[in-house]
């Protein structure tokens, strides 16, 4: 594995990024700007672009204007961002703001010009939630183009996963559809993959600190409805992120959280599993396999890393981007280079 540095700015605090590829070669990193995991002072989203397969980082440029809360809390604050390229080759942006106390966390779409690097301004969309997941381009059955993404909410303490599909790129939005709510789990963060033959499977962060697994939902209609949640066997999974890496195997890199005392300043481990197509579609854990590498330790005394984007270069090498303290007085953003089929070497075959 090779390890790069993406980007750090020792006087901001960079965190929660997501990765795209637009050809294989380039990439492009957006991610957070802030004065600290818990404080959101002077956020923006920021992006970054590498054309030798992450090797090198340009500067990075501003996708947002700063938000400045000053010292006074629950003031206006930009969140997270994701970053997608859709089949037709154009890469758009969606990320979330938190404008007023006590109100739902506004979604905002960018449009990115890969001929000027410029991303032009955001289209407010019609749906709130926290934390959106990227924009899915369908591409299975006829309903193949359709765009799907999801985010959660948090009303009195009952979280909800929701997701908003497009059958016309984007002019129009239906939902929500429910993916997720269950009143003894805390389930957000949800990251969505369509599967080979179609299906689509949702997967969620547990956040009552309790080391719960990972819950699954899933969907055979393209998102309209959905079954579950069922556990999938990765406890303490924090912001998982998906990507179908072929045919059978799947990826998810997420945060072991491993909760305790301080569980806030334990968040220490990044995580990639490697899982394939039949333990994505059953209903029991037991039935699933997962198979975990660990992608880095922060060693810092009050560490936090974990929030990560992945993508599968043409070389067949997997790319991530995650943020980590380590030895830096403030979050930076890491790349890691790696082959899976060296990592997860196959087992022989009986």
């Amino acid at each position: 594995m090779e390890t790069y540095t993406i980007s750090r700015d020792d006087e901001v605090y960079e965190a929660w990024p997501d990765l795209t590829t637009t050809d294989g070669n380039t990439l492009l990193c957006l991610f957070s700007e802030c004065e600290h995991h818990n404080n959101r002072r002077r956020t923006r989203f920021v992006y970054t672009v590498s054309n030798d397969k992450g090797r090198t980082w340009a500067p990075k440029l501003s996708l947002t204007g700063v938000l400045d809360a000053g010292v006074e809390k629950n003031k206006p604050h930009w969140n997270c961002v994701r970053i997608s390229t859709l089949a037709s080759g154009k890469v758009i942006a969606i990320g979330d703001c938190f404008e007023h106390p006590g109100k739902p966390h506004s979604l905002w779409l960018w449009e990115y010009d890969v001929d000027g690097v410029f991303f032009h301004q955001p289209t407010r969309l019609p749906m709130t939630g926290v934390v959106p997941d990227k924009v899915l381009e369908l591409t299975k059955g006829e309903n193949g183009g359709r765009w799907c993404f999801c985010a959660h909410s948090n009303e009195n303490g009952r979280y909800t996963v929701n997701n908003w599909i497009s059958d016309d790129r984007g002019a129009s939005w239906r939902g929500p559809f429910e993916i997720a709510s269950q009143s003894d789990l805390l389930l957000c963060e949800g990251s969505i993959v369509e599967l080979p033959s179609g299906e689509l499977v949702c997967f969620m962060r547990e956040n009552s600190q309790q080391r719960k697994d990972c819950h699954k939902s899933i969907s055979f209609d393209k998102g309209e409805t959905w079954l579950g949640p069922y556990p999938f066997p990765l406890p303490g999974c924090h912001r998982p992120a998906s990507l179908l890496y072929d045919s059978d195997r799947l990826l998810i890199a997420y945060r072991f959280a491993h909760g305790g005392a301080k569980w806030g300043t334990k968040w220490q481990n990044t995580f990639i599993a490697l899982t394939d197509v039949n333990s994505c579609l059953t209903t029991a854990r037991d039935e699933a396999e997962t198979r975990l590498f660990p992608l880095d330790y922060d060693h810092h005394q009050f560490a936090d890393t974990g929030y990560c984007g992945m993508v599968k270069l043409d070389t067949g090498e997997i790319y991530v981007a995650n943020y980590i303290m380590a030895d830096a007085p403030r979050a930076y953003i890491k790349g890691y280079r790696l082959s899976i089929d060296e990592i997860f070497q196959r087992e022989p075959q009986s």
